[in-house]
């Protein structure tokens, strides 16, 4: 799997069972605009942020309240807006958007919901969503997201989907500068049937996240992130990746569902500069997530580079980063 990214907008890439319901309308509507609005649509499956979407949704294009903290220009970074989970337009707008997913991708069993890198000064500001907390008797912005990703969930399962997000939605762990600890004092529990996509902090902290139960995608950044520089991430370094982590007791090895290799795209200005950031490490991902540790050998995988994958990738015309031997 990889994932390319603009701003706090995200697509995502997998070889799956999941495909396009073509006798829904809606999906060949959805088809003849993607190449223009993909990337906005998508982005407001993500619970953590908020941004233009919803004023092009059409919902409030005449609030100032919503339409003073957005910016529709080219730029990415963490924004500081986040949704207003105290007002019910919010979770039936996106009740609403998982709906148009689910039905448009009828056969997926998860879906993603995001969640990562949640700045909580627009909540913390605000009067309405502090007696929100109040009143749910909620401890903390942290307390306040992991409750209403559980009412997400909640949401999600019962459309006979699984919910899957960022480790942040574990909401008990400081992993951010911008956070501090009193932004973190949780009493609630993330819904034990979620999914949790590792990506940063301590391998300790991927050991807890399992050890409390639940099942894991590992995308640990200084490992997986294809944005990262060849020299940051060599492909010996990629292909030596273990989803499996250091010291995790085999009785848990199990609640590793698999790997995800991310390929975030701001500073990637060209399709054949993407697939050179992707290509070889993908293949060295793949041999990763099917190939027991015991029968992993770089040196036949250099092999099978250069007698298969070269001359395949070369026929279609995908450029690559060329090793340096």
């Amino acid at each position: 799997m990889f994932k390319i990214k603009q701003g706090s907008q995200t697509c995502e890439f997998c070889i799956h069972d999941s495909v396009f319901n073509v006798a829904n309308s809606q999906t060949i509507e959805f088809l003849e605009n993607v190449l223009e609005e993909v990337i906005d649509l998508f982005s407001t499956s993500d619970v953590s942020h908020i941004g233009g979407d919803e004023v092009k949704y059409g919902q409030w294009e005449s609030s100032t309240e919503i339409t003073k903290f957005i910016n529709e220009h080219s730029e990415f970074c963490i924004h500081h807006s986040v949704f207003n989970v105290a007002n019910s337009q919010t979770t039936e707008f996106l009740e609403n958007v998982l709906d148009e997913v689910i039905d448009l991708f009828s056969t997926s069993d998860v879906i993603h919901i995001g969640g990562d890198e949640v700045k909580y000064g627009q909540w913390e500001l605000s009067t309405e969503i502090t007696k929100f907390i109040n009143e749910h008797n909620l401890q903390s912005p942290a307390d306040l997201q992991i409750w209403f990703t559980n009412k997400i969930s909640n949401f999600i399962n019962g459309k006979h989907r699984r919910m899957m997000g960022w480790n942040e939605i574990m909401g008990d762990i400081k992993l951010h500068h911008y956070t501090t600890e009193s932004d973190i004092l949780t009493k609630e529990k993330l819904a034990q049937n979620t999914i949790v996509q590792f990506w940063t902090g301590s391998l300790d902290l991927l050991n807890k996240i399992i050890s409390h139960g639940y099942d894991v995608i590992n995308s640990y950044c200084e490992y997986t992130y294809l944005d990262y520089s060849h020299y940051q991430i060599s492909l010996e370094k990629a292909y030596n990746f273990d989803p499996i982590p250091e010291r995790l007791p085999e009785e848990y090895h199990s609640k590793i569902l698999g790997l995800g290799c991310q390929m975030w795209g701001e500073w990637i200005p060209t399709i054949d500069r993407m697939n050179q950031q992707i290509f070889p490490r993908l293949a060295a991902y793949a041999e990763v997530g099917w190939t027991s540790l015991k029968n992993k050998n770089y040196q036949n995988f250099q092999q099978k580079l250069t007698s298969y994958f070269y001359k395949r990738w070369d026929k279609q015309e995908i450029s690559y980063y060329k090793l340096i031997q």
